[in-house]
């Protein structure tokens, strides 16, 4: 995953073949097969059966699409994947996806605000973490309990991936709303 020459896809022959056509879009150099608004167009479908139509199956194509575009930042900066890092197409597959899926992820969501109580906004984003349903998701039992070493490496390696687009994208986020001088990198990471 890290310093690939590639992007990998874990989904294959999905129902829409949409999983091999994005592998294929992001990691040939000819991208000329695709017509400009079809990637585009096909990933709208998709997110209609997955959040609007609760498709489980559509949901994993969309979440592994989001995946493989973001191992992009992983990849050898050499690579053709790197190269479409910033593509237009690119860029909105993978607004399209995280807006669908924020939207769907917090309609149901209370509305959240940092509050000076907590020392630093690690302690916050505990508090947050640890009464969401996510923290108490199957998946970490079935690591505390029944992975092999190799499952687990396997979820460590790919864990290690989104955590670290996920600073990358909070301190984004911190810093399109002004917190970053507010709320320094310190405070966040806990560090005092």
């Amino acid at each position: 995953m890290f310093n690939k020459m590639y992007v990998e896809s874990s989904l294959n022959n999905d129902k829409y073949g949409f999983s091999e056509k994005l592998r294929e879009y992001l990691n040939t150099g000819d991208v000329s097969k695709f017509l400009p608004d079809e990637l585009s167009l096909e990933i709208e479908i998709i997110l209609n059966d997955a959040y609007s139509l609760n498709d489980s199956e559509a949901t994993k194509v969309a979440q592994n699409a989001l995946f493989m575009i973001y191992q992009i930042n992983l990849t050898n900066p050499l690579s053709l994947p790197a190269e479409r890092q910033f593509n237009p197409v690119v860029c909105q597959i993978r607004s399209k996806i995280e807006s669908s899926w924020l939207a769907f992820e917090f309609k149901s969501s209370p509305r959240m605000t940092f509050s000076e109580e907590y020392e630093t906004f690690g302690d916050y984003l505990k508090s947050v973490w640890t009464s969401h349903i996510a923290s108490h998701h199957p998946l970490f039992d079935f690591l505390e309990k029944s992975a092999s070493k190799e499952q687990l490496g396997i979820f460590l390696k790919s864990d290690s991936a989104l955590n670290l687009i996920f600073l990358i994208w909070l301190h984004i986020l911190l810093l399109v709303q002004n917190k970053v001088l507010e709320v320094p990198l310190v405070k966040i990471y806990g560090m005092k």
